[in-house]
């Protein structure tokens, strides 16, 4: 290995002086066409001449440098028009989710860089991005094909699929089936720009609470001596808050409360209103003297 001849050096050229032809031809394999298998052969000649020379004088090697220049190449050049793949995924949520537009989490898989991963030519195309594939008709040859290896990028490596955390704003008008969009929380890429994330939510029904239009229903459950003699209900709602609310006893079959300004808000500004159906809870069983008790009564 001559070390000055591919750097296309004198052997009496000062340190920076090799630092600077190092990064001048490693400018010039980022804005070349070749294939990224191949110009990572050239970058690595160029680094091992770079590293040889700096041992023959017994100097310390610029790592920032070469780690730099090799993003420049492999990970961050804008230049290749690369997009990582989108990620599709479906979330739950709820009227409360809704109400108070809470941040939900979400937890999926995603390509992000690693710097431990080291970048390899590909061994499927050698590099080129390409392979030749043979006609149905083998008498007209061979046609080149994107290589689904490396994706027609020539390189591997430099990328980990791990568990990723990101945040979904539920928004007020929100539906069942709604597509959020996540700019560039996608899949990761060599050289490229990130996918995106798209969550489809979908609409968890509560057991007590349902949305009509801006008014939410609460199927209230109240026992049978509340409903019976109590004179006040208190229930915990959407906004963390214990409300109560009077009630006229005994309570019939269909025996409703509205309040306003409970509800979801509308165009106007205005709030819809929090309406209470009641079901009365029966007990399981009675004792002989609570029948007698009824029986006398009612």
């Amino acid at each position: 290995m001559k070390p000055y001849e591919i750097l296309e050096l004198s052997k009496k050229s000062d340190i920076q002086t090799v630092e600077r032809r190092f990064m001048h031809l490693c400018s010039i394999l980022q804005n070349n066409e070749n294939s990224m298998g191949n110009n990572l052969d050239k970058y690595n000649e160029y680094e091992k001449a770079y590293k040889k020379i700096c041992g023959e004088r017994n100097v310390w090697e610029n790592s920032s440098m070469l780690s730099n220049t090799k993003n420049n190449i492999f990970k961050n050049n804008t230049k290749l028009s690369r997009r990582g793949d989108d990620i599709h995924l479906e979330m739950g949520f709820t009227i409360e989710d809704i109400f108070n537009q809470n941040m939900k989490k979400v937890q999926y898989m995603r390509k992000m860089e690693d710097p431990y991963n080291k970048i390899k030519k590909c061994h499927m195309c050698d590099g080129n991005g390409k392979i030749k594939v043979p006609y149905i008709n083998s008498s007209w040859g061979k046609s080149d094909e994107v290589c689904k290896n490396c994706e027609g990028f020539g390189v591997l490596g430099g990328m980990i699929k791990i568990q990723y955390t990101t945040d979904v704003e539920i928004q007020k008008d929100y539906k069942n089936g709604h597509m959020v969009k996540l700019k560039g929380e996608g899949n990761c890429i060599l050289s490229g720009d990130p996918g995106d994330l798209y969550v489809k939510l979908k609409l968890i029904e509560m057991s007590h609470f349902k949305k009509e239009n801006y008014n939410i229903i609460f199927h209230a459950p109240i026992g049978f001596k509340q409903a019976m003699i109590g004179s006040e209900y208190r229930f915990k709602y959407f906004d963390k808050l214990i409300h109560s609310v009077k009630i006229k006893t005994p309570i019939k079959e269909g025996y409703t409360k509205k309040l306003k300004g409970l509800g979801f808000t509308k165009p106007n500004g205005s709030r819809g209103k929090l309406i209470l159906n009641f079901s009365v809870i029966l007990p399981e069983q009675l004792t002989n003297e609570q029948k007698n008790i009824i029986g006398t009564y009612f």
